[in-house]
C-alpha cells in the first residue's frame, strides 16, 4: 500500500538536527516507543523502522498491509507527550486508509 508522508508543523530531532516531522516520522515514534518483545519481533520492528526512516523525506512511501496494520494497532494505545492538531489529522488519516 502507498500512503501520503504529509509535513505536519511538529518539532522534529532527526540526528541533531529539528526539522518538521513528516507521517513517517510520526509512525517511526510508534513504532521505536513499543516494549522490545521477542527477537523475532524485533527484527521484524528493525525492518519497519529503517523503511520509515528512509521514507522520512519522500512523498509518499510503500508500506506492507501487515506493517500498517501493525502501525494502525500501535496508534491506537500510544501515549503522545504532548499535545498538538497535527497529531489528531495524523491519526485520522492513518486509520480512514
Amino acid at each position: 500500500m502507498i500512503a501520503d508522508n504529509k509535513k505536519t508543523s511538529i518539532p522534529f530531532n532527526f540526528d541533531g538536527h529539528i526539522r518538521q516531522a513528516t507521517y513517517a516520522d510520526l509512525c517511526f515514534i510508534i513504532v521505536g516507543a513499543q516494549k522490545a518483545g521477542t527477537i523475532a519481533q524485533m527484527r521484524k520492528d528493525f525492518k519497519l523502522l529503517e523503511l520509515l526512516q528512509d521514507a522520512s523525506q519522500k512523498e509518499s512511501f510503500e508500506i506492507s498491509k501487515e506493517d500498517f496494520e501493525n502501525i494502525k494497532s500501535l496508534l491506537t494505545v500510544h501515549e503522545w507527550q504532548s499535545r498538538h492538531h497535527d497529531l489528531i489529522a495524523f491519526e485520522d488519516y492513518i486509520l480512514s486508509l
